[in-house]
C-alpha cells in the first residue's frame, strides 16, 4: 500500500480509505485508486454508505481551517520558510482530499471567539492549530471545538490533543554529533531567552545529546538571545568581548544562527577555520549567506501533510480512544560553516623532540628543555 501511495504521489490514508470502502476522499481520486489497486490484485470494497447516497466529507466544498495563533511573534514571524512551507505541505493534502484551505490569525484575545464561530460553519472538515507559542495549560480554549483537531509545532505536554511536532531529539543529536565528530567538544548553545514548548524541548535534547556524546560538562556554555538575529549577535558579540570563543556553536535556530555569524566575523573569528557554527530549521536564506550555513532540515512540508490526513482519518473513523502524537524526522545538511576543529600549531622546536629526533643529544639539552 505504502509503495503504491509513493507511486501515484498520494498518502497512505487515501489508498487504504479506497480499499476498505471508507468515504474521506474525492470520488475521482477514489476511482483511480481503485484501478491501480484491482491491477495490483487487490479486492476494492465498494463505498460504504446509508440507504440515501451521503455526501463525502471531502467535496471540494469542505474546507480545513488553518488557526495560525501568534503571542509575541517571534516564532511565527521570524522563521523565514518554515510556516510557509508547513501551509504548502496541508494546502497540497488538502486537495488531493478535495477540501480547500483557509487560514485565519489569531492571539490570546481572539482564539476562542474566532473557534467558536467556526463551530457554526456547516461546511468546515476540520481545524489545524498552529502552537508554537501556545502552552499546554492554555490548551483548555480548544475544547469549545466540536469538529476535528489536530495541534501541529508542539506536542502541548499532556494535553489530550492529536499533534503533529518535530523529533527534537533526534535533530538535536544530530546537530551536535556532528561537530563531536568534527572533534569539537568546546561547544556554545545560543538557546532562545522566550521559552515555549518547542525551546525547552530543544534545550532538554542538547542536554541529553551532550550527555550521550560525553561531552564535559565545564565544556559547555550557554547564550541566552531573543530568537532573532539582531539579539542573537548582540548577545554573542558581547560574549566574545569577555572571553575567548568556543570552538563550536549551535544556535536554537537558523535565524539566530545568521546573527551569531555576524558576531562571529565582526570579532576576528573566521567560519569554518576557527569557529564551526550550526543551526536549526533549514530555512531557504541560510543557504545565502557566506558561508553557507550548515542546519538540521526538518520536515516542514510533512508536518502539514500529516495533519491534513489525520484530520480526514478523524473525521472517516472518529478520534479514537487514544490521542495520536507524530514526531517528524530531521536530517542534516552539511554546507560550509562547519569543519575540523583547529588543533594549536606545534613550533618546529617542540616537534622534534616529540619525534625523539634529538633525544641524543644528552641528558642537559633535554633538561634544558623541560
Amino acid at each position: 500500500m505504502k509503495e503504491i501511495a509513493k507511486s501515484m504521489g498520494v498518502s497512505s490514508a487515501s489508498v487504504s480509505f479506497v480499499l476498505n470502502g471508507k468515504p474521506g476522499i474525492s470520488e475521482s481520486l477514489r476511482k483511480s485508486i481503485s484501478q491501480v489497486l484491482i491491477r495490483e490484485g487487490y479486492t476494492v470494497k465498494p463505498l460504504s454508505r446509508g440507504s440515501e447516497p451521503e455526501q463525502p466529507c471531502t467535496l471540494p466544498s469542505r474546507k480545513i481551517l488553518f488557526v495560525k495563533f501568534k503571542k509575541e511573534g517571534y516564532f511565527v514571524e521570524n522563521n523565514g520558510d518554515y510556516i510557509t512551507k508547513m501551509l504548502d505541505g496541508a494546502e497540497e493534502a488538502a486537495k488531493e482530499f478535495g477540501c480547500s484551505m483557509g487560514i485565519v490569525n489569531v492571539d490570546k484575545d481572539t482564539v476562542e471567539r474566532t473557534l467558536c464561530s467556526a463551530n457554526h460553519d456547516p461546511n468546515l472538515a476540520g481545524v489545524i492549530f498552529l502552537g508554537t507559542e501556545f502552552h499546554a495549560e492554555e490548551s483548555g480554549v480548544l475544547r469549545v471545538l466540536n469538529c476535528p483537531l489536530v495541534v501541529v509545532d508542539t506536542r502541548l505536554g499532556s494535553a489530550p490533543f492529536d499533534t503533529v511536532s518535530i523529533d527534537e531529539q533526534m535533530g538535536v543529536y544530530h546537530a551536535i554529533h556532528h561537530l563531536t565528530s568534527l572533534g569539537h567538544r568546546r561547544i556554545t548553545y545560543i538557546r532562545s531567552a522566550i521559552k515555549n514548548e518547542e525551546s525547552l524541548e530543544r534545550e532538554a535534547a542538547f542536554e541529553a545529546a551532550a550527555v550521550r556524546l560525553g561531552l564535559d560538562r565545564g565544556d559547555i556554555r550557554y547564550l541566552d538571545a531573543l530568537p532573532n538575529a539582531q539579539d542573537s549577535y548582540r548577545v554573542l558579540y558581547q560574549a566574545l568581548q569577555k572571553a575567548p570563543p568556543s570552538t563550536a556553536y549551535f544556535a536554537a535556530n537558523d535565524t539566530m544562527a545568521i546573527g551569531a555569524l555576524r558576531a562571529l566575523k565582526q570579532a576576528g573569528c573566521r567560519v569554518p577555520e576557527n569557529v564551526s557554527l550550526i543551526g536549526f530549521d533549514n530555512v531557504n536564506i541560510g543557504e545565502a549567506v557566506d558561508p553557507p550555513l550548515t542546519s538540521i532540515d526538518i520536515g516542514k512540508h510533512e508536518i502539514g501533510a500529516l495533519a491534513v490526513s489525520r484530520l480526514m482519518e478523524q473525521t472517516a473513523k472518529g478520534a479514537g480512544r487514544f490521542n495520536v502524537r507524530m514526531l517528524v524526522g530531521t536530517q542534516l545538511v552539511v554546507r560550509g560553516s562547519t569543519g575540523p576543529v583547529m588543533l594549536p600549531a606545534v613550533k618546529p622546536e617542540e616537534e622534534r623532540y616529540e619525534n625523539g629526533v634529538e633525544a641524543e643529544a644528552g641528558q642537559d639539552s633535554l633538561v634544558k628543555k623541560a
